[in-house]
């Protein structure tokens, strides 16, 4: 009885698979992909009662300490900035812009007024791996920055002037056999800043350009055009009129 002796008894594999583990037919790249999930609960709350309780108001005339209002002002700062990226990024896909004042500051007995503030940016971008003679793989990735400002900028004061600064004195009584002085400090109330709107125009240039089959780029430099309405205010002392309110 005659038989026939398999290709793989010999150590080679069948033909077929011999195709698929030719490097020059076919390439075969692992890309690794992880899956993440995220787990969320809620329930519907039930509507709570209530019922209107009279309000108690003055009905004469009365001194109150009130926010007034100095000054509304917007003001342009242009910023550049020049951000370095972790890692070789392709593209960018998309920018979070979040404005903050950390310092809004009048001088006192001036007309000039201190801002400084930081720019946090969320920075969406794609970078490329895997890549091959077919095509390439994209993964998404973001990376948070934080971009300070200031500026110095004079003020109109289209509301109202702010309140005098009453210096402290200080008195020293002579003739007596022992040294002896009567010191009189006023705690001024200081101006303070309110930011009313802001409005970002930025445009980023990709510096550092990396060609690794496609190209990559390393930094970028920012160019932001800021925007700002801030109102300036002070606590004051008003006279409040009676107003009738039983109609």
């Amino acid at each position: 009885m005659s038989s026939t002796i398999h290709d793989s008894a010999r150590g080679q594999p069948p033909p077929i698979a011999n195709y698929w583990l030719n490097k020059k037919v076919m390439s075969i790249n692992k890309v690794r992909t992880e899956a993440i999930y995220v787990q969320s609960s809620s329930e519907t709350l039930a509507a709570a009662d209530n019922t209107p309780v009279p309000i108690t108001v003055l009905t004469t005339d009365v001194v109150g300490k009130v926010p007034i209002v100095l000054a509304e002002i917007s003001v342009q700062i242009n910023v550049e900035a020049r951000i370095d990226f972790p890692e070789p990024a392709a593209e960018i896909k998309s920018i979070d812009n979040r404005l903050k004042v950390t310092k809004c500051q009048l001088i006192q007995n001036t007309k000039t007024l201190f801002i400084e503030g930081v720019i946090g940016k969320n920075i969406y971008y794609i970078k490329k791996s895997a890549v091959n003679m077919d095509g390439y793989c994209e993964s998404a990735k973001h990376c948070s920055v934080d971009i300070p400002f200031k500026c110095v900028t004079p003020v109109v004061f289209n509301g109202c002037e702010p309140a005098p600064v009453i210096p402290t004195t200080t008195t020293v009584l002579e003739n007596t056999p022992y040294f002896s002085q009567i010191s009189t400090e006023y705690f001024n109330q200081m101006p303070y800043c309110e930011l009313v709107s802001s409005r970002i125009v930025d445009f980023a240039e990709y510096t550092k350009p990396v060609r690794k089959k496609t190209i990559h780029f390393k930094s970028c430099k920012e160019k932001m055009s800021i925007s700002l309405t801030v109102r300036v205010l002070q606590s004051l002392q008003a006279a409040i009129p009676a107003q009738d309110i039983t109609d």
